[in-house]
């Protein structure tokens, strides 16, 4: 009974190579040479006399390619029939070895269901959005097979959510937290990796990750491919028809991520990362969830779960710290921590201490740790730019008023509109600064905190002084020029402003001029360009 089991798939396995290989219109002596095989290593594979699995692993692979021409599909194809006969002969040997009665297995039988997902989140406050708008994933993704799609046939897409978001802002615990609520409907397992894209340590690989996740499907290490397609195509097989989850957080970029995709529409992937991954969206139909700070009133209730009564004793401290901690959960934890530390201090006194921005970043160091500390956290991201993106960052924190256009921007870094443009996207992509309205952006108050203190500590004091000098020329040329739009009649009542030294917006249209006048008066800047600030070259008044 065991050797008829045996001979079944093996047999099957290499009646379709010897298909292939006549097909192929090649001799056997000459496939032979072209894979580096000695004629009987060749006559046995094709013959069927092949005993151990890792000689599948090591011979079969290059007849493929010769045979198909390197066609990847084919590749890919053989490749899964491959892992099923591998799968059959070790469960068909262990039968043997035990005296028992030979089974056919199919892919994933004997292996280990994976479940490698972290420990949920403690605490875990409000999202409520967010997390439906995970749910929704689960309707797109079929139980087994591909689901209906616009024109009837079957969806062979796999279901892709791109969470994305600034440091410290609950990536991680967002998706961990969904995923431990829908684990139950992926019995064939759930697989994580953090892929430290933005971390102290070195980011992990594609090969790297694939080898682990292979390893955990069942793989003999000394079975894993050497390279990272083989690995891919590899499990891409393996996932094939299976209800899984994979969790793919910390992620730098799409090239670290696309490997890792598998190919069956049963599978679901969460994808975490400080960038926007906007070619994941383009090319690989992911769908984007942006996570914003918390409301105000889910910051306030994370601290109120974190440090209890004293919250509902001093609510208008504990507002106060929520918006000192931007209403990120990070800052939030680390200062309800710096208070636990305390229990006698009241809030309102911690307040206090955290008037300072600079002082503040200092309080939130979460006792030196690297990997929680805030303005750790922020500088894995700052590290990530680009030079001149990064310069651009440290340039944006000394601007007066909470949001700023291109224009300012290219005041500030002394460039063309379009590559003041090209900057902002850059930053806002790495979630550095962010939308405030239509063409304006801002950050928040931590990240403005660290840009200032790295301003002050990489950039020369003339170079900062000449950036604000040209960044209030052009709020006062421009301001000036709006003015003589709305009011010409009192022209000659002004002095006149030379123009800005870089582009302004234009503003001879009335509306646009009041427009123009209406969004820079809520920056605050107006108030400074009023007050006599000593600049090179100049008296600002």
């Amino acid at each position: 009974m065991a050797g008829e089991g045996r001979e079944g798939p093996v047999a099957e396995f290499c009646a379709g190579l010897r298909r292939m290989q006549q097909r192929s219109g090649l001799d056997r002596a000459v496939v032979a040479r072209r894979v580096g095989y000695s004629r009987s290593q060749l006559y046995e594979i094709l013959d069927g006399r092949i005993r151990r699995p890792p000689e599948w692993d090591r011979l079969v692979e290059p007849l493929v390619r010769v045979c198909t021409g390197d066609d990847e599909r084919a590749v890919a194809g053989w490749h899964q029939r491959h892992d099923v006969l591998v799968a059959v002969y070790t469960e068909l040997t262990r039968q043997d070895r035990q005296g028992g009665t030979p089974i056919r297995a199919r892919v994933g039988t004997a292996r280990v269901v994976p479940a490698q997902l972290p420990a949920d989140v403690d605490l875990f406050t409000g999202r409520a959005g967010e997390l439906a708008e995970l749910d929704r994933l689960l309707t797109v993704t079929p139980p087994q097979t591909g689901a209906p799609d616009a024109v009837g046939g079957a969806s062979t897409a796999v279901v892709i959510s791109a969470v994305s978001g600034t440091a410290g802002v609950g990536k991680t615990a967002l998706a961990l937290r969904w995923a431990h609520r829908v684990r139950a409907g992926f019995p064939d397992g759930q697989l994580y990796v953090n892929l430290r894209g933005y971390d102290p340590d070195q980011p992990v690989s594609p090969a790297d990750a694939l080898a682990r996740f292979l390893r955990a499907l069942g793989v003999a290490g000394a079975d894993i491919p050497l390279e990272v397609d083989e690995r891919a195509a590899s499990y891409r097989s393996l996932l094939d028809g299976q209800r899984i989850l994979i969790v793919l957080d910390n992620a730098a970029t799409v090239e670290q991520v696309r490997p890792l995709l598998p190919g069956t529409p049963s599978a679901l992937v969460v994808v975490t990362s400080r960038d926007a991954l906007a070619g994941l969206v383009a090319r690989d139909g992911a769908r984007r969830l942006d996570l914003d700070l918390l409301p105000p009133q889910d910051a306030v209730a994370l601290l109120g779960a974190l440090i209890e009564e004293r919250v509902a004793a001093e609510p208008d401290a504990a507002a106060a710290l929520a918006g000192q901690c931007a209403r990120l959960p990070l800052a939030l934890r680390i200062a309800a921590e710096l208070a636990a530390t305390r229990p006698t201090t009241p809030l309102a006194t911690l307040v206090a201490e955290l008037a300072d921005e600079q002082r503040r970043l200092e309080l939130l160091d979460a006792g030196g740790d690297p990997r929680t500390a805030v303005r750790a956290v922020f500088s894995w991201s700052y590290l990530h730019l680009p030079a001149e993106a990064a310069w651009a960052f440290r340039l944006l924190g000394p601007h007066p008023g909470p949001d700023l256009d291109p224009y300012a921007t290219a005041a500030l870094t002394h460039t063309t509109m379009e590559q003041a443009q090209h900057l902002l996207n850059v930053l806002a992509r790495a979630h550095l600064i962010g939308p405030t309205g239509p063409g304006r952006y801002g950050m928040h108050d931590l990240l403005r905190a660290y840009a200032i203190d790295l301003t002050s500590t990489e950039d020369a004091e003339n170079e900062r002084r000449a950036a604000l000098t040209r960044l209030f020329d052009h709020y006062l040329a421009t301001a000036c020029a709006a003015m003589d739009t709305l009011h010409p009649a009192d022209a000659h009542r002004r002095p006149r402003i030379p123009p800005p030294a870089t582009a302004a917006p234009p503003v001879a249209n009335p509306v646009v001029a009041r427009a123009w006048l209406d969004a820079e008066r809520l920056t605050g800047v107006f108030p400074i360009l009023l007050t006599p600030i000593r600049l090179p070259g100049r008296l600002v008044s």
